[in-house]
């Protein structure tokens, strides 16, 4: 009954290390991809693995593991996984040395009692399930916060995972299995508390990184709604500006051609296009030109090229609110997108043109190498992201009320945003 026992709880236990390493990872394909990749190899994996576990004995076969378990699934959550280097070593030890833990904390508990192999298999059986379920109820998203944003010190944690794991490989097999070396044991016990205090203490030392992080992300978020409110409210008065100015000269033009005076009218109509020129003629529309000027000296501000080229966007539009609604998201996610970006090549684009009754937009800008968008898909509205899906929804949903719509994509660096709209 023992053999029996432990050879079950040895399955169980290479079972649910392949499921903790799809629940640690984050994954560079679709969930449907990664599961069918991680199915076929996995199934396969665990056959072999159960074949040895009741063909040869334990001692063997955790020599034997290293080939049999431990490299292919390396193989194979490297190929599936979106982390690399470090990250991705620290993750896969980590996870390993875990499991190997409570293998090694259960078979010492199984010997001090002697329950007949009871013990490995309910403590197996019951608390690696639980454990997976912490992990991806509560530990995943956390983790995956750290894996994005802090950048630096991995590669001493992997030496650090590396050196905790192999210890435990070493003590518990060298110079004979640890159960046969009763002497041991209390020793070895220690050393297995030990090591999560370690790993404790790191971790803490993590979420302080964490919280330093999130606390400039707070300062640069209230530094960049601050800048957003001034020029919301720039772009108010300016627009304000205008619509006072044309009554007054739609006046002056009535009276000038009422009055036959034809030259004189020409002269004020040169006079207030100069005076609506606001040092940039970037569009034919006098309310679009405002907004582009705006985020143009906003881009040059923070040395980001801006290509502008509206010039066949008709001068009066239907729904200009809507337009300028739409245009200042859409820059918005530029220049958040941007000022987060690392690297000196920086720029925004965009294109007007109409076609018939419809105005084609074009917004294209410089983005994370490593974001994929497809086509056709919303990306999350959330600060966490690299700088895009922030009032995107919105967008499509304006498009949509005008008669078209606005489709997103990122691809090799470039992030770009296709609005179809009617004119009038």
């Amino acid at each position: 009954m023992y053999e029996l026992l432990k050879n079950l709880s040895l399955v169980v236990t290479v079972i649910h290390i392949l499921i903790m390493f799809l629940f640690g990872f984050r994954y560079r394909y679709s969930k449907k991809n990664t599961m069918i990749v991680a199915g076929c190899i996995s199934i396969p994996l665990i056959i072999l693995n159960t074949y040895l576990i009741f063909n040869i004995d334990t001692v063997d076969y955790v020599k034997f593991m290293l080939f049999s378990l431990v490299v292919p699934s390396f193989l194979l959550f490297l190929f599936l996984s979106d982390d690399k280097g470090s990250r991705f070593i620290f993750t896969y030890f980590f996870l390993y040395t875990f499991v190997y833990w409570v293998m090694l904390l259960t078979g010492l508990f199984e010997n001090l009692i002697g329950a007949d192999g009871w013990i490995l298999f309910l403590s197996r059986f019951i608390a690696l399930p639980v454990i997976e379920y912490v992990i991806f109820k509560y530990i995943r998203k956390p983790y995956t916060f750290i894996l994005k944003n802090i950048k630096s010190g991995w590669l001493m944690l992997s030496v650090v995972t590396i050196f905790f794991y192999l210890i435990l490989i070493i003590a518990s097999v060298y110079p004979t299995i640890i159960y046969e070396r009763p002497d041991d044991c209390l020793l070895y016990l220690l050393l297995l508390l030990i090591i999560p205090i370690m790993y404790w203490a790191l971790f803490l030392l993590l979420n302080s990184q964490i919280n330093n992080f999130k606390t400039q992300e707070l300062n640069n978020l209230l530094v960049h709604q601050q800048n957003e409110l001034e020029l919301q409210l720039e772009n108010q008065n300016e627009i304000r500006k205008i619509n006072h100015n044309l009554k007054a000269y739609i006046n002056t033009l009535s009276i000038l051609i009422n009055n036959e005076e034809y030259d004189k009218a020409k002269k004020e109509i040169d006079k207030i296009s100069k005076l609506n020129n606001y040092n940039y003629q970037l569009c034919p529309n006098s309310y679009i030109n405002i907004i582009l000027t705006n985020y143009k000296k906003k881009f040059d501000k923070h040395n980001i090229e801006f290509n502008v080229d509206a010039f066949h966007c008709p001068p009066e539009l239907k729904h200009t609110t809507e337009f300028i609604l739409m245009l200042s998201l859409a820059l918005d996610n530029s220049y958040e997108c941007l000022t987060k970006l690392r690297t000196k090549a920086k720029n925004v684009s965009i294109k007007m043109k109409q076609n018939g009754s419809y105005l084609l937009i074009r917004i294209k800008n410089t983005c994370d190498k490593s974001l994929s968008i497809e086509e056709g898909i919303i990306p999350e509205s959330t600060k966490d992201e690299k700088g895009h899906g922030i009032g995107v929804s919105t967008i499509v949903e304006t498009a949509n009320k005008l008669g078209g719509d606005a489709v997103c994509y990122a691809k090799d660096g470039v992030f770009t945003l296709d609005i179809v709209v009617k004119a009038k």
